[in-house]
């Protein structure tokens, strides 16, 4: 149907022939069109773009292992942080928590353990120096992993290792996974 043209006072304007079917697919469409677009905004990770950018930091910061932090020490290479993990820490958890420990400070290396050494001030000088055949002891047991700056083939990258040889059975499918 061909539109219509109304006139008047020497004015011709060309009416759009609009059925109601086709206004309500107009509006059908624009619909879908907000509903994807806003969809995809909030599905995004991108910053600024919706909240799941904050709600997926909230989830892996819940999904990493608990853990307290004993103090800083000057190592034979860079400054450490060594912390103790959580009860509830195990090799899923504790690699989200390297990550997370990684993003918030990429230049520091940390020394994770699963207890508290009796006498930190010890542990640390036996970790410049490994004198203290006790202290290595103590570490085979409870030395978990360290994240640290590795190089290969003359290229730096961060790394969380697994360190310990006695460590409980809930470590043993942990593996060494790069940071970068």
């Amino acid at each position: 149907m061909p539109d219509k043209k109304v006139s008047g006072n020497n004015l011709t304007v060309q009416k759009p022939n609009f059925s109601r079917s086709s206004s309500i697919a107009y509006i059908i469409l624009a619909i879908v069109v907000f509903v994807v677009f806003a969809g995809g905004c909030i599905a995004c990770n991108v910053p600024g773009c919706g909240k799941n950018s904050e709600d997926q930091n909230k989830i892996e910061q819940e999904a990493a292992a608990s853990y307290d932090i004993l103090g800083e020490y000057k190592g034979a290479v860079g400054n450490w942080t060594a912390i103790v993990i959580g009860p509830d820490a195990n090799s899923q958890n504790l690699v989200q928590l390297a990550k997370n420990l990684h993003n918030g400070d990429p230049e520091m290396r940390y020394a994770i353990l699963d207890a508290k050494p009796s006498d930190f001030k010890r542990w640390k000088k036996n970790e410049v120096t490994a004198e203290d055949s006790k202290m290595e002891t103590w570490n085979d047991k409870h030395f978990i992993a360290m994240i640290n700056q590795m190089f290969e083939a003359g290229v730096a990258y961060w790394r969380l290792e697994f360190l310990g040889t006695n460590v409980a059975a809930k470590f043993s499918d942990l593996e060494t996974t790069d940071l970068e």
